[in-house]
């Protein structure tokens, strides 16, 4: 598929077992390959102004991040988002066409079900997957790596074994998120 219409967000709370490590390693150096750099966050509200715009956002995530709570719609309204919510910027904004979602079996959906429908029509492409292999023969242009340490405490070990990888294959590693506080909203310009 075309690598300039993808975008690889991988959040590393999905990972749940050894063997969904080594799954995630294996995809992450089959994908790895095809891009330049590689962007490293703590949170994913730093992912947004590295999304181009047009693209196809595959996130691999234990969350769907397009909003969960009242204020975070609120926020939105004043152009604002967190980690919760960046998904749910880009659909705001229109800067994605499409999202596909590669979750656990146990990722939660169904809370504000028809809320969260009502979002995804609102893109052309909406996709959920539970396994890799769905996803195995898109090619991305660009890869964002978010640790996401608050939700699962493994997810250091992912994130600094994703970023090993990355180095060994002399990628550029660019940190979106060198800020003295990470716990914050971001404007979603």
């Amino acid at each position: 598929m075309n690598k300039d219409n993808y975008t690889l967000s991988i959040d590393c709370d999905w990972v749940g077992s050894p063997s969904q490590h080594q799954e995630l390693l294996s995809y992450f150096m089959n994908k790895v390959r095809d891009v330049k750099e590689v962007y490293f966050s703590e949170e994913h509200q730093f992912h947004y102004p590295y999304v181009p715009s047009n693209t196809i956002l595959v996130n691999i995530d234990e969350h769907h991040d397009m909003g969960y709570k009242d204020f975070q719609y609120q926020n939105m309204n004043r152009g604002l988002m967190d980690e919760a919510s960046w998904v749910l910027a880009l659909i705001h904004s229109k800067k994605i066409k499409g999202y596909i979602w590669v979750s656990n079996y146990g990722s939660e959906f169904n809370n504000a079900l028809e809320a969260n429908y009502a979002k995804i029509r609102q893109l052309p492409i909406f996709k959920r997957y539970f396994e890799l292999k769905n996803i195995s023969d898109i090619t991305y242009s660009r890869i964002l790596v978010c640790e996401s340490y608050d939700w699962s405490k493994q997810s250091k070990y992912v994130y600094y074994a994703l970023m090993a990888i990355a180095q060994a294959m002399n990628k550029k590693i660019i940190f979106m998120d060198d800020v003295p506080n990470g716990k914050q909203l971001v404007k979603a310009t």
